[in-house]
């Protein structure tokens, strides 16, 4: 570590923080909710869902929806569709202001 540093210009300890940051990274990337958005991180911990399927699963039943949860509007639900790769379903009922958000 020494020699890395030197040649680096830093010091030992900063490269160790620098390979533990990576550590860090990797435990987060190799998470299964990896890339979910934070708002709806929060549902699905509530409903238990351990899987992207489970999680494409109660999007379809209806378990999870617009505005069931503080700050989880249309916005944060359209996201997760997205990031679960599920079709939201077509008798969503939202007020008219939100047409630009979901139909672009």
């Amino acid at each position: 570590m020494n020699v890395i540093g030197r040649q680096l210009g830093v010091t030992r300890q900063r490269i160790h923080q620098i390979v533990h940051a990576r550590e860090v990274q990797s435990q987060i990337e190799s998470a299964w909710t990896h890339g979910m958005p934070a708002r709806a991180l929060k549902i699905v911990e509530s409903l238990k869902l351990t899987t992207k399927q489970e999680v494409a699963e109660a999007i379809i039943l209806h378990k999870i929806f617009p505005n069931m949860a503080k700050n989880f509007g249309i916005r944060s639900y359209f996201d997760l569709c997205e990031w679960a790769n599920a079709q939201p379903p077509s008798n969503l009922t939202y007020p008219k202001r939100y047409y630009a958000i979901i139909h672009s």
